[in-house]
């Protein structure tokens, strides 16, 4: 029973041994396990993690993508807006040129401005001077028409002729005196004649001169009185002739003055 005891404590060191052996690797594997449980659910977690890290690098690469089209899309409003600011640069030099023009366009306006101002009071002051000469004008106008027409009353006083011409008023003033001096002439001859037909007709009646001044003899019919003027007008045209020179002397010619006033009313008519 001690050999017993003996081989069984004999064979328990071994067991225990490798029981304990045993024990440490169960330890070990199950450490090992442990490891490999924690080590898969790193493992897990990292997929876990891997997968989401995946969708964020979608969802980045996403955004990326629309950064990149957003980026595209600024380049393109960059480009586009600095397109815009050449235009627009463009634009303002040629709206600073029109403006310049408009501003020369502008200042030559007003300085045609001021010089239709200076041309409108030039105007007035000549109007003004006009109409004071234009009534200067009226009232000689007047005045000469006042002179033609005491010129035409005075001509057809002493028996001239009117013919209506424009020029007549003038022309009747240029041979004025010659008319006078006709009717002059015919005063004289008439009177003459009357004086020698007065003394014709006391003549046969032996009447005296002084009763010659009584006029003609009572009894001369009209027709007779007549015939008598007639009978002695060559006679007394003879006598005219010698004593008209003598009884009515020719006028002197007319004054310069008197020739203006001729010319004015000549103006007046034409």
């Amino acid at each position: 029973m001690g050999s017993a005891l003996h081989a069984m404590d004999a064979l328990r060191t071994p067991f225990e041994a490798v029981l304990m052996n045993n024990k440490l690797r169960s330890d070990q594997l199950r450490l090992q396990m442990e490891r490999l449980d924690k080590h898969a659910s790193d493992l897990s977690a990292a997929a876990r993690q891997a997968s989401e890290a995946e969708a964020v690098i979608a969802d980045l690469r996403k955004e990326v993508t629309a950064l990149c089209k957003r980026a595209d899309d600024a380049d393109s409003s960059v480009e586009a807006s600095r397109k815009r600011a050449e235009a627009a640069g463009k634009l303002a030099e040629a709206s600073a040129a029109q403006v310049d023009v408009e501003r020369k366009r502008k200042e030559e306006a007003e300085a045609s401005l001021a010089d239709l101002a200076n041309e409108a009071i030039a105007l007035r002051s000549k109007n003004t001077d006009l109409k004071g000469k234009l009534l200067e004008s009226q009232a000689l106008v007047e005045q000469l028409s006042r002179l033609r027409l005491d010129l035409v009353s005075s001509c057809a006083r002493v028996g001239m002729k009117m013919t209506g011409e424009a020029s007549e008023p003038a022309e009747q003033v240029l041979d004025l005196p010659n008319h006078v001096r006709a009717l002059e002439e015919e005063a004289m001859g008439s009177g003459i004649r009357a004086t020698l037909t007065v003394f014709r007709s006391h003549f046969d009646a032996a009447t005296e001169v002084v009763r010659m001044a009584e006029g003609f003899v009572e009894g001369n019919s009209p027709a007779t009185l007549v015939a008598l003027e007639e009978e002695v007008r060559p006679s007394a045209e003879r006598l005219l002739k010698e004593l008209k020179d003598e009884f009515l002397p020719r006028r002197a010619a007319p004054t310069g003055e008197e020739e203006e006033q001729t010319i004015i009313v000549n103006v007046k008519n034409v």
